[in-house]
């Protein structure tokens, strides 16, 4: 044999069998890769329609609490409390379509228990398949919407809608409602000024004069013709009592030492002031059950801006001060309670500053301890529940 055509051995290629089995493994593994995206897919889709329908139950839940009133009185297109009875509706969407099952129970207190269900069918499901389905319960209250207005209703100065006396917390407890808006009060009683009062905002409206042997309690309307001085804008009241403790040691907790005669004035440092300041002092006053004291009342007119003042707001600022006693050796030193009672750092206006500023509400409990002016003011104590001291007493030097 000719060596020339001699075979070569140990060079081979790819059987078909070989081929078939590699394709059969990709082949396998495409599949797995495919059933991947699929399985995405439908998760995507399954998370989209749960979120639809979620919004969906959030919608007809916040529909049902905006009923416009108890009972329908027109076919007005808006949605009454005695409509809302068990429905089954339906919703298309895009990817399927919801069905919203609506089951409604009245409670013994005639609010109505609503059970929401939200049901669909995905893409990989027919009619005779369990639908996939979200549940939304709640509890709608048979009140007045009419009721609801005054959650939004900005209260005066802060105050809490809920008044003494259906009026505002400025207006003092002794006060007579005259009517639905007017309060009066007689500051000194057996004087001859009476203050009038708005019962929403607090503000004193009127200074009138009245028969001085009428009590406050027995003030009527046609008692308040004679008023010579009108708060257009309105006016704020400063108020408080003056305790006396005339020992070595003054006790700021329990000062029971007799009234002394004097006066208090509002020295008035804002700019563009209408009227002075008007005080009234009650000697005969026992304003705190078992303790002497005298009580006062400051009516002051906030300021007028000037027509070229961008700042518009309505306050006074200035300092009070007790009148009609001896200063000195010998006399009186003036104490005020007052401490940074909210914790915030400054003494602000309701806490009794030395100086106000820009007061732009009535302050009540603007306290005042008169001692020997021999000795300090005490330093008295702050609130401390956990050993029973339920007030704070903490003085500053007012005067001298």
């Amino acid at each position: 044999m000719n060596s020339m055509y001699r075979p070569r051995r140990g060079l081979r290629g790819a059987s078909l069998v070989e081929a078939l089995v590699a394709l059969l493994v990709m082949a396998f593994g495409m599949m797995g890769v495919a059933g991947i995206q699929g399985r995405l897919r439908y998760s995507g889709d399954a998370a989209k329609q749960r979120a639809e329908a979620t919004r969906i139950a959030t919608a007809e839940m916040e529909r049902l609490r905006g009923f416009a009133s108890l009972a329908a009185v027109a076919d007005d297109g808006v949605l009454q409390f005695d409509e809302i009875v068990s429905e089954v509706t339906q919703l298309a969407a895009p990817s399927t379509e919801y069905r919203i099952d609506r089951a409604v129970n009245a409670l013994s207190d005639g609010s109505l228990d609503i059970n929401l269900n939200i049901s669909w069918l995905d893409r990989t499901k027919d009619d005779e398949d369990t639908p996939m389905s979200v549940n939304w319960r709640s509890t709608i209250a048979r009140v007045d919407p009419k009721l609801t207005l005054g959650a939004f209703v900005p209260p005066d100065f802060g105050v809490a809608q809920r008044r003494p006396l259906d009026r505002h917390v400025a207006i003092p407890t002794g006060a007579k409602n005259l009517d639905a808006d007017r309060s009066v009060f007689k500051p000194v009683p057996g004087a001859i000024h009476a203050l009038v009062f708005n019962n929403r905002t607090g503000l004193i409206s009127q200074l009138c004069e009245v028969p001085a042997a009428t009590a406050t309690a027995d003030l009527l309307a046609e008692d308040l013709n004679n008023c010579p001085v009108v708060y257009a804008g309105g006016a704020y009241l400063l108020s408080g009592h003056i305790v006396y403790s005339l020992g070595g040691v003054p006790d700021p907790v329990d000062p029971s030492d007799p009234v002394l005669p004097l006066g208090i004035a509002v020295n008035l440092t804002s700019q563009t002031q209408p009227n002075p300041a008007r005080c009234f002092v009650d000697a005969s006053a026992n304003a705190l059950q078992g303790i002497k004291a005298t009580d006062y009342y400051c009516v002051i007119e906030p300021r007028t801006p000037p027509a070229n003042d961008p700042d518009k707001t309505l306050y006074w600022s200035g300092r009070s001060s007790l009148t009609g006693l001896v200063l000195a050796a010998g006399g009186y030193r003036v104490c005020r309670y007052s401490d940074d009672y909210n914790g915030s750092g400054s003494i602000e206006n309701a806490e009794h500053p030395k100086d106000y500023a820009q007061v732009n509400g009535s302050l009540s409990n603007q306290n005042f301890l008169v001692t020997a002016f021999a000795a300090d003011c005490p330093a008295g104590s702050k609130v401390d529940v956990d050993h029973q001291v339920y007030r704070n007493t903490v003085t500053a030097q007012h005067q001298p």
